[in-house]
């Protein structure tokens, strides 16, 4: 493929992966109707590891199926946690007490995030002074939306999103790494997902329980959150940062807001403030200063 193709490619693989990911906070909103929050983040770790580790199954050889090192397996036990059981939990913890675009708004610091780890670990070059003013405009609107946006909100609802944002963070760090580089993606995805259901599979049974009697609604709530918001798009998400780079994959969460908040107007009537409005807005101009390198190429 041409380099003007390759680009185009990840362009169009960065704008799906918001789409998919931006549906998450609806699916999330409708099940927790009737689940908690710890059954829906299970429900959609498990629903969507079962998918995959069918695909897997009927696709690849024994031999392919197979992790070929402990240290892939370690990293893949990272994914599962942060990109998985951890942000999973955290949103829906946080959307049992605010909206779901409140959710899907904080989840646009994750490039910032990533990209500041990213120069930590040296995978990135030091920043210019435009890439740091970057940093400290986007970092100005999520202080703005965690002090004053969402100020009615419970402060264990902000640090819960907060959370998420810093755990798909490290996540794009940890998928670009060299020990699972020439694994199957598919592969990588059935395992961290499955190993995640399995991790927070007892903290359920302890804490809630298995619900007994789950609405249609919430079902088909769960299949939405595991097919289009989970399997489909973790696939992209690891075959992204394999070719472009954790901080390009990063910019992916540019359009989950956009989304979220859309189809939170769209079927949950909810409403965004000229504060919510203003937080993601130098959030967002935050990340065009400090990733414009990136989006450019």
């Amino acid at each position: 493929m041409s380099p003007a193709g390759l680009q185009t490619g990840v362009l169009a693989r960065v704008a799906a992966l918001g789409c998919l990911w931006g549906t998450a906070f609806l699916f999330v909103h409708i099940a927790l109707r009737d689940l908690s929050a710890l059954q829906v983040s299970f429900g959609r770790l498990a629903g969507a590891g079962a998918i995959l580790t069918i695909m897997v199954a009927a696709t690849r050889s024994r031999e392919a199926r197979r992790l070929p090192s402990g240290h892939a397996r370690l990293t893949v036990l990272g994914l599962a946690f942060t990109n998985g059981v951890v942000p999973y939990t955290s949103i829906a913890y946080a959307q049992t007490q605010v909206a779901s675009s409140v959710a899907a708004i904080f989840n646009a610091a994750t490039p910032l995030i990533t990209l500041a780890l990213a120069v930590i670990i040296r995978a990135e070059p030091p920043l210019s002074p435009r890439r740091v003013l970057g940093v400290a405009v986007g970092f100005c609107g999520v202080a703005w939306m965690f002090g004053f946006a969402v100020a009615d909100g419970p402060i264990g609802a902000r640090l819960a999103l907060m959370v998420a944002a810093t755990s798909y963070a490290i996540s794009f760090i940890i998928a670009g790494r060299a020990q699972i580089s020439g694994v199957d993606s598919g592969l990588v995805a059935a395992r961290a997902l499955s190993w995640g259901a399995v991790l927070i599979f007892p903290v359920v049974v302890a804490v809630d329980g298995l619900p007994a009697h789950p609405s249609y609604s919430a079902l088909l709530a769960l299949l939405g959150l595991a097919v289009l918001a989970t399997a489909l798009p973790y696939l992209i998400y690891l075959n992204l940062v394999r070719d472009a780079g954790p901080s390009a994959a990063s910019l992916a969460t540019y359009v989950v807001p956009v989304v979220g908040v859309l189809l939170g107007w769209a079927f949950l009537n909810e409403s965004i403030s000229g504060r919510e409005i203003l937080g993601a807005s130098l959030v967002l101009i935050g990340v065009w200063l400090a990733q414009r390198r990136v989006i450019e190429q």
